[in-house]
């Protein structure tokens, strides 16, 4: 018997298994039953670069590929806990008006959560800046242009002063994912 055609049927039998574990891979994330690879979690995501960014005054900073998954929500109390140094009145979440799919997200008005209620996996970008108070809605959003460029609006929208207008604060917004 010849041995090479019985390596070749083992080599055929191992290109039929990788291709179909390919297609098992695809139909998995279709179904979503196995997560995008890439996709963030948007409060973990939030709260690690809050706490990068929090002694940075007025460093905006974009991050891509997070993910909402039906249910999720960002909240401010959450993201201030896990980044060290800030209190819950020191941080505000914020939907801007061109988030991707925007009518499956509700916000709060306080800017203290965002939920997703939608059917879907939806990715998005966070927007995450941080400075004094006065300083973030005064100068540092127009600086940027924010209610232009991300639909941000440029005097804090929804977020509320915190008592001393001279401490820190952070502004995490669902962006556009583009």
């Amino acid at each position: 018997m010849d041995s090479r055609g019985q390596a070749f049927s083992v080599f055929k039998l191992l290109i039929a298994a990788v291709v179909a574990g390919a297609i098992l891979v695809i139909l998995f994330q279709v179904l979503a039953i196995i997560p995008d690879p890439g996709g963030q979690a948007p409060n973990e995501v939030a709260a690690s670069n809050v706490k990068s960014q929090q002694n940075k005054a007025a460093d905006l900073k974009i991050v891509r590929d997070v993910t909402f998954k039906p249910g999720d929500v960002l909240n401010h109390k959450t993201i201030s806990s896990d980044s060290d140094g800030l209190s819950s009145s020191q941080v505000c979440v914020l939907l801007s008006d061109n988030a991707p799919n925007y009518d499956a997200f509700e916000a709060d008005g306080a800017g203290k959560v965002i939920t997703y209620n939608g059917s879907y996996s939806q990715k998005v970008r966070l927007l995450i800046v941080c400075d004094r108070y006065d300083d973030l809605t005064n100068e540092t959003l127009s600086t940027y242009s924010t209610d232009d460029k991300y639909g941000v609006d440029e005097s804090g929208g929804d977020c509320e002063a915190p008592s001393n207008d001279s401490s820190n604060y952070c502004i995490v917004a669902v962006i556009s994912d583009q």
